[in-house]
């Protein structure tokens, strides 16, 4: 939907027109734009490697706990003060944007996105939906002010940084571990059909009839449908 290359004011009249069109669809727009942003933000603004901070930081996302513990640890040599991620939103934007909206709002707003895409509400009102949409689209603008001061910028390629820490090369290698244990699961999932409830190992029984695989699917299909076991 979003391309690096597509700056606030092009993101931000999509996340307007999704919004104008079902609140439901704006605030979960809306929220992949502030969580890109986020991301995008202690990425450039990071001291430490770019691939540390993404296996450290963003393989398992947890929006807030996460946020402020990465910029605790990567960005606050660089940030003159700002000690945790949600003190930009309301003690650094008082002083410097026009506007300035609270964690406790932008907890609020996620938590509704988090209702959304999970099916815990089905719908949201227009009003709120409306008020969830501004909340995180004034707290990206914040967040690029507070990024642009520091001569930083999400939307531009930002460059490889650093080596990988132990922990973040222990973090890769879980990471291509588990992908590896993914792939077996897939492998060994297409080699099994259903026959009435149960499943089978397709070479096995194809090796023990002596049939090809387009007939055991012919045979599990013909089981399945007519005798109904």
């Amino acid at each position: 939907m979003f391309r690096v290359r597509d700056g606030r004011k092009k993101r931000k009249s999509m996340v307007v027109k999704y919004a104008a069109k079902d609140p439901f669809v704006g605030v979960l727009v809306a929220a992949a734009d502030f969580e890109w942003t986020c991301r995008r933000a202690i990425l450039a603004m990071g001291e430490g490697s770019t691939l540390g901070i993404r296996y450290e930081l963003f393989e398992q996302w947890a929006f807030g706990l996460k946020l402020n513990k990465g910029w605790e640890g990567l960005v606050r040599q660089k940030s003159k003060g700002i000690a945790k991620f949600e003190d930009i939103f309301s003690s650094w934007a008082k002083k410097n944007s026009v506007a300035y909206v609270l964690w406790a709002d932008i907890e609020y707003a996620m938590g509704w996105r988090n209702k959304l895409i999970h099916g815990i509400e089905g719908s949201i009102g227009e009003a709120e939906g409306r008020k969830c949409v501004n909340i995180l689209e004034c707290a990206c603008d914040i967040l690029l002010q507070y990024v642009n001061s520091h001569n930083a910028n999400v939307y531009s390629y930002i460059g490889r940084r650093g080596e990988l820490s132990s922990r973040a090369i222990r973090k890769k290698q879980d990471c291509e571990r588990r992908e590896n244990e993914n792939k077996e699961a897939r492998r060994i999932g297409a080699d099994e059909c259903e026959v009435g409830g149960v499943r089978i190992k397709r070479t096995k029984v194809q090796a023990e009839l002596g049939i090809s695989a387009k007939k055991l699917d012919e045979v599990s299909l013909w089981i399945n449908r007519n005798l109904g076991i």
